[in-house]
């Protein structure tokens, strides 16, 4: 027979339907079943069990934009009925923008559906999202030293080549310059001593410097992590050295806040220490900031 008379198929030849056990994702669910007239060997039977899957996916997708909804409200309650409700959720999923639960708990700065996510697996180095931040970046941005805090304890990265300007160390920078401005015009140091009750003074005065000595408690959390940075990854022999004695120098400043609480307890911190103290948390902040220009 002539090798040029032989017959050639035109188009290539059917290949078999997908079937059930091929299908692992909601849209090839949703594309087999709009055009199930076109595979006629599907039965009824398997047709059935791609509507349940449709239906369970069609679920989870509902529950999962609730999750990130309550995360952004802070409602904890139904993230806890969320996160715990069969089947379970993928708490790093993003939606159409690239943020999950997390993202949004830092933005919102609620630091009690920030450390569920945490406990629960969400992943505090999760991709960035359209705007390009992570999860550090929103808690940064939302000035929320707690969350920061919480986010570094689990992990999260501190990448001091980042071009984004709003890192944790200044956020450290801008809450400490809050607390020593405060410190300078607080009820103890002004006129209004004049106008309020001894123990109205006495009162208010012990819950600002309780509230401060927990946040200048963050900062020197937040310094540490930086210290440790530069210990683990040095880029001279020195820089290692200097990190471990700074990071002993911020030792001694974290008993002399646990000091200060004690005697604050009893109605006898000095104000001229505590100046002592914020100085030098500053004095190692300001160092840590040269070396990272």
């Amino acid at each position: 027979m002539d090798e040029s008379r032989r017959f050639v198929p035109s188009r290539p030849a059917p290949t078999p339907p997908n079937t059930p056990r091929r299908l692992n994702n909601f849209s090839s669910l949703q594309t087999l079943l709009l055009h199930r007239t076109l595979n006629p060997r599907i039965s009824k039977e398997h047709q059935n069990v791609i509507k349940v899957r449709l239906r369970v996916a069609l679920e989870v997708e509902f529950r999962e934009k609730r999750l990130r909804e309550a995360a952004a409200r802070g409602d904890m309650e139904a993230m806890t009925s969320l996160i715990t409700t069969n089947p379970p959720l993928d708490l790093n999923k993003p939606d159409d923008k690239g943020r999950t639960p997390l993202h949004f708990a830092c933005a919102s700065g609620h630091e009690g559906v920030v450390k569920l996510l945490i406990e629960r697996g969400a992943n505090v180095n999760a991709e960035p999202d359209v705007a390009g931040n992570r999860p550090l970046h929103l808690a940064v941005i939302a000035s929320k030293l707690d969350c920061v805090v919480l986010l570094l304890e689990a992990g999260a990265k501190i990448n001091t080549d980042d071009t984004f300007t709003k890192t944790p160390l200044a956020l450290a920078r801008s809450r400490l310059n809050i607390l020593m401005k405060n410190m300078l015009t607080s009820p103890g140091s002004n006129n209004e001593i004049a106008t309020m009750d001894i123990e109205e003074i006495a009162d208010q005065d012990s819950l600002a410097q309780r509230e401060a000595f927990r946040q200048v408690l963050h900062i020197t959390k937040i310094l540490r992590h930086y210290l440790s940075y530069e210990i683990t990854s040095p880029k001279e022999t020195q820089a290692a050295d200097e990190a471990s004695q700074t990071m002993e120098a911020l030792d001694v400043i974290t008993n002399q806040l646990s000091q200060l609480a004690m005697s604050d307890d009893n109605g006898q911190t000095s104000r001229d220490h505590q100046d002592g103290v914020l100085n030098h948390v500053q004095n190692v902040l300001d160092n840590i900031i040269r070396k990272q220009n």
